[in-house]
């Protein structure tokens, strides 16, 4: 009877075990950090963050936006900030508090995350700094201020007995990502010749105005990622790429073609050229499938984008969407997206 007894002590300690670590396992530490995100909107020398989680079970089912602002800013005025720059994003109210939240991930109209409050859950509010869990409280609300740092998280989720949440936001996000909004009839400098055009990005993900460069590409018949990128290193003198086979170690621009403002990035040191393809009113994509070899299609994008990886190797920051138009002569920059 006794050793009947421990073991049935035991395996109530083991359950008691797990449940303690399922329920501490809905409360994540937030591990993203600001100069991983892609989608930044306002001006201002404070940041704050916005994460919705739909906890629909999709890959990614978390996404992340950035926001920066001067002096102060209300939870409410955030949600209802990004809300109406990003143009796949709806957010529905009841009143001041948030009823439903519907994100067109890939603005096609099919890739939809739809959250409805009351079927069957509803928006909890939540905050939280870097490397810090986050925090739910009563007093969490839409007229709440944010300071600098600070993380709101919107979590669609069930509640207890006693109204708690059971489901906290993400802690590691996926970044939402703007979308590419290009008039080719924009673009400065065109290379090649024939009756197809596509564009090529170069963002340094550097601190300079100019960070990110755009040309444009004519072809006839058909042309190939690498083959787009070296035409362009071919006939324009100020960009000098350095290759390890096809795959792109180096780029330096000399911007102003005198030497005083030039663009660098080394392979390696830190980052890394990550290759992307887009489209107008699509956002950057990347995968293994693409590289050089990769046939480009008419009105396509190539972006090259000098980025972090992951744990996984899977690079971090998209190309800009907002372009300086490299041309010869002196270049302008036009801004074609937030």
């Amino acid at each position: 009877m006794k050793k009947f007894f421990l073991k049935i002590v035991f395996m109530v300690s083991l359950i008691s075990l797990y449940c303690i670590n399922a329920i501490s396992s809905e409360i994540d530490t937030i591990s993203f950090p600001s100069n991983h995100i892609n989608y930044w909107s306002g001006s201002g020398n404070s940041e704050v963050f916005m994460v919705v989680d739909f906890n629909n079970d999709s890959l990614p089912e978390s996404f992340i936006w950035g926001y920066r602002f001067n002096d102060s800013i209300k939870v409410n005025e955030l949600i209802k900030a990004i809300d109406s720059v990003d143009q796949r994003l709806e957010v529905i109210y009841n009143g001041i508090y948030i009823s439903d939240i519907i994100y067109d991930y890939k603005n096609n109209a099919t890739d939809i995350y739809s959250a409805v409050g009351g079927s069957p859950d509803y928006f909890n509010m939540f905050v939280g700094k870097l490397d810090s869990l986050w925090d739910y409280n009563w007093n969490i609300g839409p007229d709440m201020y944010l300071k600098d740092g600070d993380y709101l998280g919107l979590s669609y989720t069930a509640s207890d007995s006693n109204y708690n949440p059971l489901n906290y936001p993400d802690g590691n996000p996926a970044s939402a990502k703007p979308i590419i909004d290009l008039d080719f009839n924009n673009i400065e400098y065109w290379l090649g010749s024939g009756d197809k055009q596509i564009a090529l990005v170069i963002d340094f993900q550097s601190d300079i105005t100019e960070s990110a460069l755009i040309w444009g590409i004519k072809y006839s018949s058909s042309i190939t990622l690498i083959e787009a990128i070296k035409l362009v290193d071919s006939l324009d003198n100020r960009l000098t790429i350095n290759y390890s086979g096809n795959y792109i170690n180096d780029i330096i621009y000399d911007y102003y073609y005198d030497g005083t403002n030039l663009h660098t990035a080394y392979a390696g040191d830190p980052c890394w050229f990550n290759m992307y393809i887009g489209e107008d009113s699509m956002e950057w994509e990347t995968n293994w499938g693409i590289g050089p070899t990769t046939v480009m299609e008419n009105n396509q994008m190539i972006g090259l984008s000098y980025t972090p990886s992951d744990a996984n190797y899977n690079a971090i920051l998209t190309p800009s969407v907002i372009f300086e138009f490299a041309k010869e002569g002196l270049p302008y920059s036009v801004e074609l997206a937030e």
